[in-house]
C-alpha cells in the first residue's frame, strides 16, 4: 500500500491502496485447524504441506469392521489416488504417495504383528475437500 502511494507521490495510505494490494496480491488463505481438545477414537492428527509452502493440520479417520464369510475390502477417500507423471514425451501412471502408505501399513499389520487386514472393512478418510499426495500425506 505505501508503494502505491509513493508511486503516485502521495504521504497517505487510503482504502483503494489497501484494497488494490488485497486484490492483486495473489494470497492464499491459510486454513485454521486446531487439535482437538479432547482425544477421540478413530480419529488421528496429521501434518502435510499444501500449496506453496504452507502446513496443515489433517485430521484422519479410520474405521475398521469385522467382517465374516468374505473378504474384507480397503476403502481410501480424500487422497488423490494415482498421478500421471509426463517427461520428455514419455507419462508413468502410478499409486499415490498416500495410497501406497497406507497398503505398507497393512502389511506390516499382517507380517510382523499377524493381523489379517483382509478380514476387515477398512475405511480411511481424510476429510477436508482437499485431495493430497506427496510423502507429506503418505507419512501421515
Amino acid at each position: 500500500s505505501s508503494g502505491v502511494a509513493m508511486n503516485e507521490n502521495r504521504n497517505d495510505i487510503n482504502i483503494d491502496d489497501i484494497q488494490w494490494v488485497i486484490e492483486n496480491g495473489n494470497y492464499t488463505q491459510i486454513p485454521d485447524k486446531k487439535i482437538r481438545e479432547e482425544p477421540e477414537v478413530g480419529v488421528v492428527n496429521g501434518l502435510a504441506v499444501h500449496g506453496a509452502n504452507i502446513g496443515i493440520l489433517m485430521e484422519i479417520e479410520a474405521t475398521a469392521k469385522r467382517v465374516s464369510h468374505r473378504i474384507g475390502n480397503l476403502k481410501v477417500t480424500g487422497i488423490v489416488e494415482e498421478e500421471e507423471i509426463s517427461s520428455n514425451n514419455r507419462k508413468i501412471k502410478r499409486r499415490s504417495t498416500a495410497y501406497s502408505s497406507i497398503q505398507n501399513v497393512l502389511t506390516v499389520l499382517n507380517n510382523i504383528f499377524n493381523l489379517e487386514c483382509e478380514n476387515y472393512d477398512i475405511h480411511i478418510n481424510i476429510p477436508g475437500g482437499m485431495p493430497v499426495d506427496g510423502p507429506s500425506a503418505g507419512v501421515t
